[in-house]
Parts: C-alpha cells; structure tokens; sequence
C-alpha cells in the first residue's frame, strides 16, 4: 500500500514558504532603535556605501564560483 498525502508524518510536511507582502507596513515599524541609530551612524561614514558594495561583490563571486 503506498502513503498518499493524508498519511504523510509531520517529518514529511513542507511548510509554505511563499511570501506575503505588507506594503501598508513600513519597515521602520519593525527597525530596533539600536540598529537604526547605527546605520545612520554609518550613513555619514564618507566612503562606506562605495566600501559595503565592493565587499559584497567580493564576497557574492568568491560563493558563486
């Protein structure tokens, strides 16, 4: 006899991960204060933007390869 669906153990459910979108959430409703005063603290480090892309390239082709 096979197991159809209904027979499948809990190890055997897939949860969904389709994601939800909450567009009337802004992000900032969730943000720690904390992290929001470090990334503005970060935001006016001269150079730190062009400095976090280059690393993330770097980082993103040593994975893919």
């Amino acid at each position: 006899m096979s197991q159809g669906p209904q027979d499948a153990g809990p190890a055997d459910r897939v949860p969904d991960r389709s994601r939800r979108r909450f567009p009337q959430i802004s992000s900032r409703a969730y943000e720690h204060p904390a992290d929001r005063a470090a990334l503005t603290a970060l935001r006016k480090l001269s150079g730190f933007d062009m400095l976090l892309k280059k690393l993330s390239g770097l980082i993103g082709s040593a994975t893919c390869g």
